[in-house]
Parts: C-alpha cells; structure tokens; sequence
C-alpha cells in the first residue's frame, strides 16, 4: 500500500467519524414548498416506473412458470392474488325502514313535520320570526 493510499484512507476515515447521518425528514425540512412539490412529482414518478418494472417482472415469472408446469398463467394468477368478493349494502324496502322521528312539528299545522335531518323547512324559519318558541316547536 503506497503512501497516497494509506493517507486517504486515514482521512476517509476520520471523515465518517465526524459526519453524522443526515435523515430524508432532515433534507426535506429545509426544502420550500416548490421543491417540495417538484420532489413529489419526482418520486412519483419514479414509484410508477418502479412498480411497472416489478410487475413486468412478476408478469414474466408467472409466464415462465405456466410454460414450464403448463398450468394456464389466469389459473396461476387466481391462486396467487384471489378476488375478494366485495361487500354490497343490503338495502331495505322501504316497508322495512323505520320511519323517522319527529323532531319538530308546527304547533298550528301539525301536518308540517321535521326530523332534523337534513336541511332546515322554511316554515320552521318562519315559525320562529312568528315568535314560536324553540321549546313549542319540538314535537311531543
């Protein structure tokens, strides 16, 4: 080992004892939000590319392997990754569903009902430029 070597070996080295690791969080710290935007559109990019590589990969694996077993590439897919079959809401007929609640009632019209739900009746509004009480409107 010549001089020139052993040198910069001891300098490397006492380089990396002095310098501490610097964190992703710490150098995006200091970024202004316009670097920071192009940084995302970056990565992004660069995700997608990755994941399309990886999947092409995969892809030609499962090829490989359905040629070699003869077992078709749908049928090796189906047992590697199978679908979740989805929830679905079950609705109710409408003879099912709870009516709902009163909550207010015109004191004058019974008639004109609301359950608080949703957005406020004008008649409710107006009940109460009359000088209908809070308290008076609540349904019984």
């Amino acid at each position: 080992m010549c001089v020139d070597e052993t040198l910069e070996s001891a300098v490397l080295t006492k380089i990396s004892e002095k310098v501490e690791p610097i964190s992703l969080a710490d150098i995006l710290s200091d970024l202004s939000v316009a670097e920071l935007l192009d940084a995302k559109e970056t990565v992004e990019t660069m995700l997608a590319e990755r994941v399309n590589r990886e999947n092409a990969t995969i892809r030609a694996s499962i090829e490989a392997i359905s040629k070699a077993t003869g077992v078709p590439y749908e049928r090796i897919l189906e047992t590697l990754a199978p679908e979740k079959p989805r929830r679905t809401r079950v609705k109710r007929d409408e003879e099912e569903r709870k009516p709902e609640r009163v909550k207010y009632r015109h004191p004058d019209h019974p008639e004109l009902t609301w359950s608080g739900r949703g957005r406020e009746p004008k008649w409710l509004e107006e009940a109460r430029e009359e000088g209908y009480d809070e308290a008076a409107l609540l349904a019984a």
